[in-house]
């Protein structure tokens, strides 16, 4: 049986904090956890972020352990539904990898904060064209529409 294999990329992404305008000292960066702890509530399965070419599906999500583990699928518009990917039985991308995967249409990422820093470190399998920019634009997306929830 042949194996299949995916090559991991990794990336480092940071928290930016915003200075108020009439603050002349800059304000100390939050810590990476701080900030996806309280993101890691609003995730919620088959949501889809994006629009277009460029448009991913969350399929499932885990926080454990301070770190944020996700399976996102491409959206691909020439099959009849987001995300299906096998040709077998047009079944959607599940969490469990299958033998007979026959394109690449999603991505693992692991998110793991770096302790008492903005910064994370970023894993992200290839092949599915999802990169460390299309993660950093979900978390944002994510923290923007939920910023005035008391949860943050």
């Amino acid at each position: 049986m042949k194996r299949k294999t995916r090559s991991v990329n990794f990336y480092e992404i940071k928290v930016e904090t915003i200075a108020v305008e009439n603050i002349k000292i800059e304000p100390t960066q939050s810590n990476f956890i701080d900030v996806l702890a309280p993101i890691a509530n609003f995730f919620r399965k088959r949501v889809t972020y994006g629009k277009g070419a460029s448009a991913v599906e969350l399929v499932d999500f885990e926080f454990s352990n301070d770190k944020l583990f996700l399976l996102i699928n491409k959206v691909n518009r020439d099959l009849p539904d987001i995300g299906f990917y096998k040709i077998s039985n047009r079944t959607r991308r599940s969490p469990e990898k299958d033998s007979d995967e026959h394109r690449e249409q999603s991505a693992h990422v692991l998110i793991e904060p770096k302790n008492n820093t903005n910064l994370a470190r970023l894993k992200i399998t290839s092949g599915a064209s999802i990169g460390a920019e299309k993660i950093k634009q979900i978390l944002s997306d994510i923290y923007h529409q939920n910023q005035e929830n008391k949860k943050f």
